[in-house]
């Protein structure tokens, strides 16, 4: 996202509480960079607590703060932005992992049950091996 000249002087000027409701107004949209600006390396971090994998952790931060300018007009200002956006960077990187789970580990409902595609390369290059020690 680009920091523009102007909003870059008054970044630390205004609340995050201030920023929301001039986006609101339909204010600036610019506005909302100094939220990433202010946040990005914390939800970077915290990102990356969960998977361990710089680029991994940079595609879920710009996913969140993608999916939180989104969903800003829901944010109903019972608690600080920063417990929203973390609450979003929480849940988001949670539903990733479950997601990844779910794709790459299925579940049998049998735990006897051999997967319906087995690498018979393997058993065979055993037999061989064993056939050469007789």
């Amino acid at each position: 996202m680009h920091i523009g000249i102007e909003l870059s002087s008054i970044s630390g000027l205004l609340a995050d509480e201030e920023i929301i409701k001039e986006l609101a107004k339909g204010n600036k949209k610019d506005l909302y960079d100094l939220l990433y600006k202010r946040y990005h390396r914390k939800v970077l971090d915290k990102c990356f607590s969960f998977v361990r994998n710089r680029r991994l952790a940079e595609e879920l931060t710009e996913d969140i703060f993608s999916k939180t300018y989104e969903k800003l007009p829901l944010f109903k200002h019972q608690s600080r932005f920063s417990s929203w956006l973390y609450a979003i960077t929480y849940n988001h990187c949670i539903d990733y992992l479950r997601e990844k789970k779910r794709l790459h580990y299925p579940e049998w409902n049998n735990q006897n049950e051999i997967p319906g595609i087995i690498d018979e390369s393997d058993s065979q290059l055993s037999a061989i091996s064993y056939d050469n020690l007789l």
